[in-house]
This record gives structure tokens, C-alpha cells and sequence, in this order.
């Protein structure tokens, strides 16, 4: 009868166990993010290159009349599943994740915008300043401006404008 115990305490156990394992690593996964300590040198300077730039936009909001407020820059790998799961986000593999994106909340005489045109000549100023800054713009994501790891192409530039 013991052996029949431990036995029936090892299945139950393993099946447990087997059972947890993938909510336990999602739930790992869900909450992993990247201190900065282990940041390599190549993605600080970019995170470093991408906040340069979004300073400099923020100049040039200010100098066009616009006003910004701060939306979202970092996002954790558990706010990313969220985000597709509602339907608010297509991808796992967002700049947001990288430290290299960000979106704001735009205010033109005191007026919160949504349209794609308000945001159009701050998207074409973003883009101008490195052919790796992308507008959300592009991809019906207007507050969006990014810093991909790559040159925008020919074909990219053309896209949604």
C-alpha cells in the first residue's frame, strides 16, 4: 500500500508539474525585460542615438506650434503579450522592447489630435533626421516614431505618405 502512495504521489507530481511548466515559463517570459547592466555596448548607443532624436523632435513640435505629452517608451515583454492579445499591438518584436521607440499625444491649440495629417510633418521631420528613424505614420501607428536596427529602403520611404 506504501509503494502504491509513493507512486501515485510521483505521478501526481509529474503531471503537476507537466501541467505547470508552460503557464510557469510564460509567466517568466511575460516578465523577463532587459536591465540596463546587460545592455551591449551597440544597444545603448542606439537607445542613445534614437533619445537624441526624439529630443530634437520635441524641439521641433515646440517650434511648430504643437504640443506633446509622453506616451509610451519602454514596454516589458508582459505588456507586449497584452497588447496582442487585445488586438492593440501585430507584433512580439515591437522597438518598444529594444528602448527605441516611443509614442506621444499630440495638442495643437490646446486640442488632443488623432488624425494621421496632424502628425504628418512631425513624422517627415523624424524620418529626416536617420534613415533608420521610421513614423507609425507608415503603418497606421501616427504617435509611433522609431529607430529600426536597420536603413529604411527606397521602398519603405514611399510607403504611407
Amino acid at each position: 500500500m506504501k509503494k502504491l502512495t509513493i507512486y501515485i504521489t510521483g505521478v501526481y507530481i509529474a503531471v503537476a508539474t507537466w501541467l505547470a511548466t508552460p503557464t510557469v515559463m510564460e509567466w517568466v517570459q511575460d516578465h523577463e525585460y532587459t536591465p540596463v547592466t546587460q545592455l551591449d555596448a551597440g544597444g545603448s548607443d542606439e537607445q542613445w542615438e534614437f533619445l537624441k532624436d526624439y529630443a530634437l523632435l520635441i524641439q521641433y513640435a515646440e517650434d511648430s506650434g504643437y504640443k506633446l505629452t509622453a506616451g509610451e517608451l519602454y514596454r516589458t515583454m508582459y505588456q507586449q503579450r497584452k497588447y496582442v492579445r487585445d488586438g492593440l499591438s501585430w507584433t512580439y518584436n515591437s522597438y518598444h522592447l529594444k528602448r527605441k521607440a516611443g509614442d506621444f499625444n499630440l495638442f495643437i491649440n490646446g486640442k488632443y489630435i488623432t488624425h494621421k495629417e496632424a502628425y504628418k510633418p512631425l513624422g517627415i521631420y523624424w524620418e529626416s533626421l536617420s534613415p533608420k528613424n521610421r513614423w507609425g505614420g507608415r503603418f497606421n501607428d501616427s504617435p509611433h516614431m522609431e529607430r529600426m536596427d536597420r536603413e529604411r529602403t527606397e521602398k519603405e520611404n514611399n510607403k504611407g505618405l
